[in-house]
């Protein structure tokens, strides 16, 4: 007969935290699902200035449902924290409801304010623990602003939906041809002359939110030499109007939060607990 290894102080941090991996995994099938169906289409027209323009025809909207698995994602990440702080207290021997009912992991506007916790929500962890929190900083403008921005979209989540948005990532390709059959190149520029690239672009890196008729890429042609240029744009879902992780994948910014949460754990595990297996990343791929 097996006997069950008995918990670790931090287990119920790690279930919150592979609660939340299961999510992100979801999550990661259900936006490869949505631009596997090819929500956007590129057209190209010329404009009045003669200028080459690409941009967007958006055929699906980006599904609701996805904010449901966005927020169970950051909800349960920060969940991880807050149970990670009250086991924090109960190691320093604090167990009753009140003096874990008001015990949490602290994450702040600047260190002045978490400074401050010590007196409330981390007064009941030893001063040890009170430090290593401070020194983890945080707060926005700390090492740890990535909490900061989970703690924001957790309170964001409580109060809107959180609605990735649709972005696209434009590359170029170009092809300059100059002279003709009857007036080859070394006809048309003797050698000696230097031939000047004649196609410019304005491509920004990530165009997002995408609408019909967002414009993702715009091609100028000047000079006498007959260039050929093309755009190709790949899709992807960024966060945007949230005021934290602005215009990032949301694969990319959530998989990186849950690493980081999960090493925020690790770094008490190994403090207090004497344990030294270091967390791994989630196998998310960004579309």
């Amino acid at each position: 007969m097996d006997i069950p290894t008995p918990p670790t102080k931090f287990d119920a941090c790690h279930l919150k935290i592979k609660r939340a991996e299961k999510h992100l995994l979801e999550l990661q099938d259900e936006i490869q699902s949505f631009l596997a169906a090819t929500p956007y289409l590129i057209r190209s027209k010329i404009n009045a200035q003669g200028h080459i323009v690409y941009e967007t025809i958006e055929r699906n909207p980006v599904p609701l449902h996805l904010s449901t698995l966005i927020g169970d994602v950051v909800h349960n990440l920060r969940s991880s924290l807050d149970i990670l702080a009250t086991e924090l207290a109960k190691l320093n021997g604090n167990i009753s409801k009140r003096s874990l009912k008001e015990t949490y992991f602290p994450i702040t506007i600047d260190l002045d304010s978490l400074e401050k916790t010590r007196t409330s929500k981390i007064s009941r962890m030893s001063k040890e623990a009170q430090d290593l929190i401070i020194k983890i900083a945080p707060h926005k403008g700390g090492r740890s602003e990535i909490l900061y921005n989970l703690h924001h979209l957790d309170i964001a989540d409580k109060h809107a939906t959180l609605i990735p948005v649709g972005a696209a990532y434009a590359s170029r390709s170009v092809g300059v041809g100059v002279g003709s059959a009857d007036n080859p190149i070394s006809e048309a520029y003797p050698e000696g002359i230097e031939i000047e690239l004649s196609v410019t672009f304005q491509m920004p890196e990530v165009t997002y939110p995408l609408r019909d008729g967002s414009v993702v890429a715009t091609i100028f042609e000047v000079g006498d030499a007959r260039s050929t240029a093309n755009v190709d744009v790949n899709f992807g879902l960024v966060f945007s109007g949230l005021g934290f992780f602005e215009g990032e994948p949301v694969l990319d910014a959530l998989a990186a939060t849950l690493v980081y949460v999960a090493r925020v754990v690790h770094t008490f595990e190994v403090k207090f607990l004497n344990q030294a297996s270091p967390p791994q990343s989630p196998q998310t791929q960004t579309p």
